[in-house]
Parts: structure tokens; C-alpha cells; sequence
């Protein structure tokens, strides 16, 4: 899931190419949207479609766009707070199902053994810390010489993990994007643009808080 200002050919070239990385795609399936043929004629992608107006047409894709909404609704409200925060929610619950490991209650043998998406996309495992989406971190801020802790400041600040940085492929780095507490401390339900969001690379996990 990639989090667009519109609809346009240009933020769905964009969106593609984030998607895709340094591989090649084979084939491309859409609905036939304007913004979606541009794209695929941009990038040179075998583009084959369904009918325009009828969904059952692109079943596969339809579930998943479904269990994409459902995932980002399920870290929306673990993290409580604005539903602007969907922009985060809904990559983080993509990231969060792809490196999950095959259930074999539901996968072969054979599925089980290949690991997740996102190993069996990129051969390696992603190694992130398996924090909850919403959850109270510690995180080091990017140094700053004008706000620099003292010696004897704490060189940490809380705040709520809201997602995953990750390089076009979907490939992680080892970098999180933390949203610092304070704002949301004092107004739950501040909107992304109104709170300081850092991209890190160390933080440490304090505690789950749930708003039912």
C-alpha cells in the first residue's frame, strides 16, 4: 500500500516504481483505470485486464484490497487517535503480513518451508524488532546540534511506532518511523501534520497501550 495525494498518472508511476524496485514485473493486471494504464505503458509492463464496472472480474485483487482496508482499520485502532493516521496504519499492516511466517494450519509443508513474502521475494529474512503497531517506544532522535541533550539529559524520547522506512522493493533497512509522544500526549487525537514523525534507527520497546 502506497499512501497517494491523488489519483494522477504521475503518483501511480510513482507508486509502481516504489513497488517494483530494482526487478522486473512480468504482468501487470488492473481494472483498466486511466491512471493504471498510464502507468503500466510508462514502465513497459505486460498489461493484462478485467472488465471495467465489474469486480468479480478482478476477484483476487479485490480480496486483497479488502484485507489491506482491514488490516490498516485493525492498527488504526490499536494506535487510537485520528483516522488520518491511516497513511501509516495501512503500510505497516502490509509490511506486518508479508514478513509474517506461513500459518500451517492453513499453508503445505512445502509453502511453510519457503518463509514469508518477503523472504521468499528477497531471500533474506527481515530482521525487524517485532514491536505492536501504536506501541510505546523509546527512540533516539537524528542528532541535532541545536537540540542536543546535555550530559546528563536522557539521549531517548517516548513515542508510538507507526511504521516501517522501507527502500523501493519494500526492502527493510533497519529504519522505523516513530511519531514523538508529546503532541499526541497532549491532543490524542493531533493529525500526523501536526506532530513531529522521525525516521530511526534505535529504539527500544516500553509498553502497549490500547484504547478500546
Amino acid at each position: 500500500c502506497y499512501p497517494k495525494a491523488t489519483k494522477s498518472a504521475e503518483h501511480t508511476i510513482e507508486a509502481c516504481s516504489e513497488f517494483a524496485g530494482t526487478q522486473s514485473v512480468k504482468s501487470f493486471r488492473s481494472d483498466c483505470a486511466q491512471e493504471l494504464r498510464a502507468a503500466a505503458r510508462e514502465k513497459g509492463w505486460v498489461h493484462p485486464t478485467g472488465t471495467p464496472g465489474e469486480p468479480q472480474t478482478n476477484a483476487l485483487a479485490e480480496n486483497m484490497v479488502r484485507q489491506v482496508k482491514q488490516g490498516g482499520k485493525k492498527f488504526m485502532s490499536q494506535m487510537g487517535g485520528s483516522k488520518a493516521w491511516w497513511k501509516f496504519a495501512t503500510p505497516a499492516w502490509c509490511f506486518s503480513d508479508l514478513t509474517a511466517e506461513p500459518d500451517p494450519e492453513v499453508h503445505s509443508k512445502e509453502v511453510c518451508d519457503l518463509g514469508s513474502s518477503y523472504k521468499r521475494r528477497h531471500g533474506v529474512d527481515s530482521n525487524h524488532q517485532d514491536i505492536p503497531h501504536g506501541a510505546l517506544v523509546d527512540y533516539m532522535p537524528t542528532p541535532n546540534p541545536t537540540t542536543e541533550p546535555g550530559g546528563f539529559d536522557k539521549k531517548t524520547r517516548p513515542g508510538l511506532l507507526v511504521g516501517y522506512h522501507l527502500q523501493p522493493g519494500q526492502l527493510f533497512k533497519g529504519e522505523y518511523i516513530v511519531v514523538d509522544f508529546e503532541a499526541l500526549r497532549l491532543n490524542p487525537d493531533a493529525a500526523p501534520h501536526q506532530c513531529r514523525i522521525h525516521t530511526v534507527r534505535h529504539l527500544f520497546f516500553k509498553c502497549f497501550l490500547y484504547y478500546p
